[in-house]
This record gives C-alpha cells, structure tokens and sequence, in this order.
C-alpha cells in the first residue's frame, strides 16, 4: 500500500505514508475464503500484503488462499497462536486482522487513512490544550497500568517513569536531530519500548508526532434473516466501540507492528484473545481511531445458536471474563454450553 512512511510524522497520514499487511487466521474456510481474500484486493491503492494463517484445515483452504495470491503461513490451531504468527510474518508497518468469514468494504485502505488522520489532528489538538495550561512540565502518558513519565525543563535527565521513581531505561531516549526538541533537548520517547509504545507527545516546545496506535472499524454487517436482529446486532456493536473503546476480534482490528512487537501481540488462549488486547491498547495507547464503515461477517455463529442464546452466552462469558475466571476455565465452559444448545 504504497511505501512505508518515517515513523515521525512530517505530514499528513496518507495511503502513500502506510504500509498495510492484512493477517487472516483460518480453519477449514474453502466456502469463504475466496470471497474474503477477494474483498482485502479491493484496496485503493493495491498491492495489499495478504496472510493466511492456517491452523491445519483440511478442506483446501490453504490451496484456495495461493491460487488468489496470499501467502500461507502454518501454524498450530488456536487464533491467538494464529494471529501471532501471522503478525510476526508481516512486512507491513501495520497489520489488520480479518476473520475468515468476513470481508472489508471496498477502498477500505483509504477509509483507515482518513480515520487515522482524524484520530491524530485530535491526538494534537488536545495535547495542545493540555499543555497550554501546563507549561512547566509534559506528562507523557507511557507504560503498564497508566504510569506517566514526568519531563522537566532540565531535559533528558529529568525524565523519569513516575512509577517506577525514575529506574534508568524506564523510557529509552534516543537522539532524533530537528525531528523532536524538548525544552533544548534534541530527544524523543521511543514508541518501540514496553513501557513507551503508548507515549503521548505534545509537551510545549516538543515537535515528535502523536502516533496514532490502534484503530478498528466501527461495527459489523451480518446475513442474518431479519433486518430488524441486523440492525440491533450492529447498533449495539458500534455503541460498544465508541462509548467503551472496545472494539472485538470481527471489526477488522488494525494495529501498528512495532506496538505489537512492544507487547507481545495476543495471549494465545482458547477465547477472548481478542477483548484482552483491546483492553491493554486502550488504557495504554487510549481510544482507538474509528473507521465510519462496516465490516460484513457471517452471521452463522448467530444463526447456529440462535441470536438471543448466543447473546446470553456470549455475556455470561463476558461477566465470567470481568470476574476474573481464567480464560482456559471460560473455553470449556463455552464448549459445553455450545454442546448442549446443538444436542437439544
């Protein structure tokens, strides 16, 4: 998707400054494979990085995935695993993760840019603001359990991580010429560090951009029979993820690589791999950039169930998730309450 921009922001976020890899875990998906693959082609400005990742289907889906130009990864089953693995096979500087069973709305490439766009003219215009009133030091919103790092006027030595009362390399620094200068000092906080990927800039004086981390789009399109379950599945989907900040696993999650690579990208367990990521996205690197368009997916899950029994398990697990049951205790719990829904 064009060439990969500068990791600092000399301009606008445009389809030439980003470089999309789209990761597709999948398992026993000849039937939609094709049409998924199809619909991440549809890109503004081809050629896109596809992905599959296969978990060892045995119905053709990775001879189908080559024959449409992807490139097939092997992995062992278990979407988180699946996710890493594609992720660590990306040449992009972002990776979207798209379900199988799903597919992006046409030029999507472009819709991501523009939300990217939006999210970081107000990533700045609030930082401006905050530090206006705020002069005399910057904090930096950077690291585990939403720790600040507090940048005085004495530049390089006086940051330090609040919460780790100012342990050396809490937040590496690195030289960065014009790019960034703080208060006289020619430094900018490294994105690409644990404790740093999620850093806020906008201190009075400073120049370094604020890179927008993690993005998705803002809810999901089913073939669900009727229109009036559709139309409250994708309501319901796009309150979550602009009031709560949590999109899931089937809004086509789009994430910066070296945040991934800051974090360790998915717990590979059984189920909700995908909540437990968002949740540390956002209380480290704040709201995500909304994309303001549908991502389509299959409504089988919902169909296979039922709608409202599929609701009522799914937010059972929920609850169970929140009251801190293992995730490993909440996939058995799952398998069996599927087992006993299709039995009767």
């Amino acid at each position: 998707m064009g060439q990969a921009g500068s990791r600092e922001d000399s301009g606008p976020l445009n389809l030439q400054s980003i470089r999309l890899s789209v990761v597709i875990p999948a398992l026993n998906e000849a039937g939609s494979i094709s049409s998924t693959i199809e619909s991440v082609r549809r890109a503004a400005v081809p050629p896109v990085e596809i992905i599959v990742v296969d978990g060892g289907s045995n119905d053709g889906t990775p001879t189908q995935a080559r024959k449409l130009g992807a490139k097939v990864v092997q992995s062992e089953r278990g979407r988180g695993k699946q996710l890493n693995a594609g992720w660590r096979a990306a040449q992009g500087d972002w990776c979207l993760f798209l379900h199988a069973d799903s597919q992006l709305p046409p030029q999507y490439d472009a819709l991501i840019a523009s939300a990217l766009q939006r999210t970081q003219s107000r990533i700045r215009s609030s930082s401006r603001s905050r530090w206006a009133q705020a002069p005399g030091e910057a904090l930096w919103r950077a690291g585990r359990g939403g720790s600040s790092v507090t940048c005085h006027e004495t530049g390089t030595a006086g940051c330090r991580d609040a919460a780790s009362g100012g342990a050396p390399g809490a937040i590496r620094q690195e030289h960065a010429g014009e790019a960034s200068r703080c208060n006289g000092s020619d430094r900018v906080a490294s994105q690409a560090t644990p404790a740093g990927w999620g850093a806020r800039s906008g201190v009075k004086g400073c120049r370094h951009a604020s890179l927008v981390a993690w993005g998705a789009f803002k809810t999901i399109r089913t073939d669900l029979r009727s229109p009036v379950l559709r139309e409250l599945l994708a309501a319901g989907v796009e309150l979550r993820t602009r009031l709560r900040h949590q999109p899931y696993g089937d809004q086509a999650i789009f994430i910066r690589r070296d945040v991934l690579q800051a974090t360790g990208g998915y717990r590979e367990w059984p189920l909700l791999e995908d909540l437990e990521l968002v949740q540390r996205l956002a209380a480290q690197a704040g709201p995500p950039a909304i994309v303001n368009a549908p991502v389509f997916t299959s409504g089988r899950r919902w169909r296979e169930l039922g709608f409202f029994r599929t609701a009522i398990i799914n937010q059972g697990i929920l609850l169970a998730f929140a009251a801190g049951v293992p995730a490993e205790t909440l996939g058995g719990w799952y398998r069996n309450a599927k087992r006993h829904t299709l039995a009767r």
